[in-house]
């Protein structure tokens, strides 16, 4: 896993537009997640993540260059960027992204637009005719307090709910969505 700097507050960080804030959030978010998973994950996959990981911290120091801003701290000392306890709805639809890609059964992603408008992954082989999606579904949603994994079994007849938050690793959650299915049925 590579190790790298996170955002100072003691830099002055006062010439950053409000979306280049925001994309600092978002990409250091997304480099500690990628850093995180590939400390879990088979090498082949640890490659990839490592390299996405890699992307990220170097638009960050790209756009801190661009600013004349110094990253270069002790990232122990610094403080993050991101808050443990709120997650952006960009933030989950990448994480479930991710989770999705490393299921082993068919899936299908689709933004859950009556509630927290972040994606979910719809699975299994019973088709709701109201909506054309699987009836199981998984996800995080990004507006709760501590947002959690979650799994919905036949509509919401039955519902699973970890203790799995926004930094477990993707492929911890992936484990976790197969132990509690069966081969993409409950």
């Amino acid at each position: 896993m590579v190790s790298h700097n996170h955002l100072s507050t003691d830099d002055n960080t006062s010439s950053l537009t409000a979306e280049e804030q925001a994309e600092l959030e978002q990409l250091e978010y997304e480099a500690a997640m990628y850093d995180s998973a590939a400390s879990a994950a088979d090498p082949e996959l640890a490659a990839s993540l490592e390299a996405k990981a890699a992307k990220a911290w170097e638009r960050i120091a790209e756009i801190y260059q661009a600013h004349g801003i110094d990253n270069s701290g002790d990232p122990e000392a610094a403080p993050k960027t991101n808050d443990p306890t709120i997650l952006t709805i960009a933030q989950a639809d990448q994480l479930v992204d991710d989770v999705a890609q490393l299921l082993p059964f068919p899936t299908t992603l689709d933004a859950d637009m009556g509630g927290t408008w972040a994606n979910q992954i719809y699975f299994g082989d019973q088709i709701d005719e109201s909506t054309g999606c699987p009836i199981h579904r998984a996800g995080i949603d990004p507006d709760e307090e501590d947002p959690v994994w979650w799994l919905d079994f036949d509509r919401g007849a039955r519902q699973i709910i970890s203790d799995l938050g926004p930094y477990t690793s993707v492929t911890d959650v992936a484990d976790w969505i197969i132990a509690n299915t069966t081969g993409g049925e409950s």
